[in-house]
């Protein structure tokens, strides 16, 4: 295995201390979030579902927008988890924001439970696209 897949498997489920602050510096490095966002209709009153929600920025942008519903994020890595749950800390205890270690493979959610679900630059880490978009 060359670097460049050793790289690409550590980044799609972030492990250990050097992932950890991998995951922390993606909140500045990426772009994609704040242009795809300012194309959707999020509503204040919106439950949403971040999927692959890594380190956690996407979900703390939501928030300030659907500020009378709720944003709930999913991502396979426990490391991700970790740091998504530090960036939201008060937004988690405010009963904003609920962060859960599960995959897109099967999201623990009723049909219908969401009004919004985001996936930025994740689907390529998921295991089979086809089944896990209809999952969502």
């Amino acid at each position: 295995m060359g670097l460049t897949e050793i790289i690409v498997k550590k980044i799609s489920k972030p492990t250990g201390i050097l992932c950890r602050f991998m995951a922390s510096v993606m909140n500045y490095a990426h772009k994609v979030a704040g242009w795809g966002l300012r194309h959707l209709s999020i509503h204040k009153n919106d439950i949403i579902l971040d999927v692959s929600c890594s380190r956690g920025k996407t979900i703390k942008t939501m928030v300030k927008i659907a500020t009378e519903g709720k944003v709930y994020g999913i991502d396979y890595s426990k490391t991700s988890v970790a740091v998504a749950s530090k960036a939201n800390k008060k937004l988690i205890k405010a009963d904003k924001v609920e962060i859960l270690y599960t995959s897109v493979e099967s999201i623990p959610f009723p049909k219908t439970f969401f009004d919004l679900v985001t996936a930025i630059e994740s689907y390529y880490f998921w295991p089979d696209l086809t089944a896990n978009l209809k999952e969502i």
